[in-house]
C-alpha cells in the first residue's frame, strides 16, 4: 500500500471519528486503530495531533475555496463595470459546495465542521483562518451586489446564509421528515436552486426597522 493510502486513510478514519466523537475527545490511538495503521505513521505523515486535525479540513476547504473563488472571478469578469447579480455571486459561493458532495467523503463534512463550536477557541480560529480570502473577496462582491445594504448587516445575512447552507446538509434527515419522503438530497442540483433563490430573497429584502429594541 502506497504513502498516499496511509495518508488518506488517516484522514479518512480522524474525520469520521471526529465527526462522532468531536475532536478533542477523539485520541491518536482510536484514529490509528480505525485506520489500521501505527502511532509512528501520525507522526510521519502530520507531526503532531493538532497537524492532522489542519490536514482534515484542508483537505476540503482549500479546492474548496479555490472553486469558489474561480467561480467568483467568472461572475465579476462577466459582469465587468456593471452591476452584479445577487444571484450570480450566491451561486459561486454555494455551487462547489454542493458540487463537493457528491464526493461521498466529503458528505459528513458539514457535521465535522459543525463540531468545531464545540472546540478550542484556537482550533476554531485556525480553521476559519483558512476562509479570510474567501470572506474578503464574497464580502465585497455582496456589498457592490446590494448597495442598500451596509457590512454589518450584510454580516448578519451571511450569517443566515452560511446557517442555512450547513442546515440543509447537516438535517437532511429534518427535510424528510417534513415532506413525508418527497424531499431529500438525491437532488444537489435542485436544492442548490432552491437554496439560491430563498437565500436570494432574504439578502435583497429591504433592511428592517431597528425600532426600540429594549422592550
Amino acid at each position: 500500500m502506497s504513502p498516499a493510502d496511509t495518508r488518506e486513510r488517516l484522514l479518512d478514519a480522524a474525520q469520521r471519528l471526529f465527526v462522532q466523537t468531536g475532536v478533542s475527545a477523539t485520541s491518536l490511538r482510536s484514529i490509528t486503530t480505525e485506520a489500521d495503521a501505527n502511532l509512528a505513521s501520525v507522526n510521519y505523515y502530520f507531526g503532531s495531533k493538532e497537524a492532522m486535525v489542519q490536514a482534515v479540513f484542508s483537505r476540503w476547504l482549500e479546492p474548496l475555496n479555490k472553486e469558489r473563488l474561480k467561480w467568483l472571478d467568472r461572475v465579476e469578469e462577466e459582469a465587468g463595470d456593471g452591476p452584479l447579480e445577487v444571484e450570480a455571486v450566491l451561486g459561486a459561493f454555494l455551487g462547489p459546495t454542493f458540487h463537493m458532495m457528491r464526493d461521498e467523503r466529503a458528505r459528513d463534512f458539514p457535521c465535522l465542521f459543525g463540531r468545531l463550536h464545540a472546540e478550542s477557541d484556537e482550533l476554531t480560529a485556525a480553521i476559519f483562518e483558512q476562509f479570510h480570502d474567501v470572506q474578503v473577496r464574497f464580502i465585497q462582491a455582496f456589498l457592490r451586489a446590494l448597495p442598500h445594504l451596509n457590512l454589518p448587516e450584510l454580516a448578519w445575512r451571511m450569517h443566515f446564509l452560511i446557517g442555512a447552507m450547513a442546515y440543509t446538509f447537516g438535517a437532511a434527515d429534518i427535510l424528510k421528515f417534513i415532506s413525508k419522503g418527497q424531499c431529500t438530497l438525491s437532488d444537489l442540483e435542485g436544492a442548490l436552486k432552491r437554496l439560491i433563490a430563498f437565500s436570494a430573497a432574504g439578502l435583497k429584502t429591504p433592511v428592517p426597522d431597528q425600532g426600540d429594541t429594549t422592550q
